[in-house]
């Protein structure tokens, strides 16, 4: 019985983190973000729901030109350490 009651009070903080993550996320696949090194075209995200709840965004890196990066195409960008937005 205990047990069950910490299990639907841990069920209901995960969902509220989720709705906080979705309400707090201004950007949408296409859109191009920046952190402090790498620059990337947003593919698609997910939700970390951890102490610090927030969207890990999945990238196409980007070349300052703009270009994907050949080398190294792909990268994670955090929310929280999003420094500059450009929609093109």
């Amino acid at each position: 019985k205990e047990q069950d009651l910490e299990n639907e009070k841990d069920s209901k903080i995960k969902l509220l983190r989720k709705e906080y993550v979705i309400l707090n996320d201004p950007y949408k696949i296409g859109d191009v973000i920046k952190d402090h090194h790498q620059t990337g075209r947003i593919i698609s995200k997910k939700y970390d729901l951890g102490a610090q709840p927030r969207c890990v965004y999945y990238c196409h890196k980007l070349t300052k030109k703009g270009e994907i990066n050949k080398t190294n195409p792909v990268c994670y960008i955090y929310q929280s350490n999003i420094k500059q937005q450009n929609n093109d």
